[in-house]
This record gives structure tokens, sequence and C-alpha cells, in this order.
């Protein structure tokens, strides 16, 4: 049911679109007898339409995306003992669910998650998701992960998100959530976070 509600937004949507580009043709030559016009009055029709949306994508992959803060960040690594190490898989024992809920590992360690929307609608519009390592003993931050991705868009540009987020048609018109500077960021959040432990080597323990 939902689907065919979503397949006739979309349907009445495009035809919508479609009927405004050609009684804009018929307006524009009845009223000069040029196609030029005609043309430029369409091209009008569509940055109108999408120009937003288009600039929002455009500011999220050249500005956003290039943001110094992008990706996995390793300020600092915590030797653990030999009884936290994973030795068979080679990563930290981390409780992280535990410490996503505010539970410090060792006393001392939590992982501090945050999304955020920024920018303005519809142009500069983009959401931020930021998992932080944190020793709480000493307010150091021992890494982080950021990733952004774009929000802006007018309404209207809605619907066409379901013709795909895989192709450049759909994620360039589309409104919503769709792709993030990096792919797989829930992995890259959960490496962040390991990123910040190391093994304890044998002269450490000496």
């Amino acid at each position: 049911m939902l689907g065919l509600l979503v397949l006739g937004t979309l349907t009445v949507m495009l035809a919508g679109y479609f009927w405004l580009l050609r009684a804009t043709v018929r307006y524009a030559k009845r009223k000069t007898g040029s196609n030029l016009v005609a043309a430029l009055a369409v091209l009008a029709v569509l940055v109108l339409t999408f120009g937003d949306t288009v600039f929002n994508r455009w500011y999220h992959r050249e500005v956003l995306c290039k943001r110094e803060d992008v990706g996995v960040k390793v300020f600092e690594t915590v030797a653990l003992p030999a009884e936290y190490w994973n030795e068979k898989n080679n990563y930290p024992k981390l409780p992280y669910t535990e410490m996503l809920q505010g539970k410090p590992f060792l006393g001392r360690y939590v992982i501090v998650q945050k999304y955020e929307s920024g920018g303005s609608h519809p142009f500069t519009a983009y959401f931020t998701s930021k998992s932080t390592v944190i020793d709480i003993q000493t307010n150091r931050t021992l890494s982080q992960f950021a990733d952004y991705a774009p929000q802006g868009g007018l309404w209207w540009t809605w619907p066409l998100k379901f013709i795909g987020t895989g192709n450049a048609i759909g994620w360039t018109l589309s409104r919503g959530n769709f792709s993030w500077c990096l792919p797989n960021s829930i992995n890259k959040s959960v490496t962040a976070s390991y990123g910040a432990f190391k093994k304890t080597t044998g002269a450490a323990k000496k």
C-alpha cells in the first residue's frame, strides 16, 4: 500500500514537472515567438526548481567533505593490559555499548556520539555525525570520527528520491540524507574508537 502511494505521488509530481515545462514553452513562444527565449524560460524553471538542491549537493561534496575533521582521527593511544586485548583478531576488547551509554571503560574512557544539523536551508543545510573517545579524567580526546550528509533542497524535490540514490539523478535531486562523505560510516566510527587503544608491549610490562 505504501509503495503504491509513493509511486502515485512520484507520478503526479513528475507529471506536474512536465506540464510546467510545456506550459512555459508555450507561453514564451506565444509572447515572443522565439525558440531561444522559450529555451531560456525552461532553463530558468529548472534552475528555480532544482538549483538550490543541486547547489546543496555541490556544497556537501566540495566544501563539507573536504573539512579537516572528516574521517578517522587518532590523537592519542592508550596501552591496554593483555586481558583487554583480543590476540586472535588483534583488536581491543572494548565494552562498546556500555561506553556509548556513558559507562567508563577502566573507569575513565567513554564514547560520545553527536548527531547535529547545521547550515541554512535550502542551500548549505547539512547533517553531521561525530563519534569521539574521551578520557573523562583528563578531558582529552583520544580519537574521533566525523562525517557529513546533505540536507538541503526544498520540499518539491522530495519525491524524486525514489528514483534511487545509487544514480546521479536520484541523489542530486533528492532532499534527504543519502550520501555521506565516506562509505560505511558506521564501521569507520567503530574503527576510530578501537584506534584509540593499543596492545601493551613486552617492554612496557617491565
